[in-house]
């Protein structure tokens, strides 16, 4: 199941992906976002690059994507009882730590994150829809974030346990012929591990409570870097309630 990113731009508006990959339908002539269900995980692939391209092809297909994005998410909230999970993956990252690209805090991260100038950002879908976890690529390294919600971060020792916002991560690495990329000198407050590593994400659904995350190293002869439990009680949202009683902290 695949979705595009900024490589696949053929100056022709994604002409050559479109003919070349089947989606699962959404009512659109456009197969460049979908959902479907596997086990207990609602997936939803989203474009990125309406955004990105935004300039060369227009934005009626950031309005289409939206339109289409809230209604699935509604209707999967609604259906939470037997796929608890949402998972949603994309190319262009919300938050990282990467020196290139300014952190993710670009013009081009903020409009996809809030929105501007009349477009509609993603991030509050996700937000009030209680998104589980996010993935995205694009730039070329792995980073896990802690929960995080409009830029306000949740950490601690049981941050992955009923989290209280999408839990971000960005695996990039395997995206690229060669590892080596820059880190920013100290981490975004929302970084909780990263690693310039060649390498690539394994994710493990356990059952409607628990997923593993494992990223492992191909530089480090196919060692795991990083590992973490993200769980979650039956029926557990989060919310906007839990997330000003938690506090948090914000970065400026």
């Amino acid at each position: 199941m695949v979705i595009a990113g900024n490589h696949e731009n053929d100056n022709a508006n994604f002409t050559n992906f479109k003919n070349r990959f089947v989606m699962p339908p959404t009512g659109s002539d456009d197969n460049q976002f979908y959902s479907l269900n596997i086990g207990p995980v609602h997936w939803v692939g989203l474009s990125t690059e309406y955004y990105g391209f935004e300039e060369q092809y227009g934005n009626a297909s950031i309005f289409t994507q939206y339109n289409w994005l809230t209604n699935d998410l509604e209707v999967a909230n609604k259906n939470r009882e037997n796929v608890p999970w949402i998972a949603l993956y994309q190319h262009r990252p919300f938050y990282c730590s990467v020196e290139e690209g300014a952190d993710c805090t670009l013009y081009e991260n903020v409009v996809l994150r809030h929105g501007a100038l009349g477009l509609p950002g993603l991030e509050p879908e996700y937000i009030k829809n209680s998104v589980d976890i996010g993935f995205a690529g694009h730039m070329h390294a792995y980073e896990r974030m802690w929960p995080v919600a409009d830029l306000k971060y949740y950490k601690g020792e049981d941050a992955y346990h009923n989290p209280v916002a999408p839990v971000y991560i960005l695996t990039g690495s395997a995206g690229c012929h060669s590892s080596g990329m820059k880190f920013s000198p100290i981490p975004m407050p929302w970084s909780a591990h990263r690693s310039d590593d060649y390498g690539y994400t394994v994710m493990t659904v356990a059952n409607k409570t628990h997923i593993h995350f494992e990223q492992i190293s191909i530089d480090k002869n196919g060692d795991v870097i990083d590992s973490v439990w993200v769980s979650k009680d039956i029926g557990h949202l989060h919310t906007q309630k839990m997330r000003e009683d938690l506090g948090g902290f914000k970065f400026y």
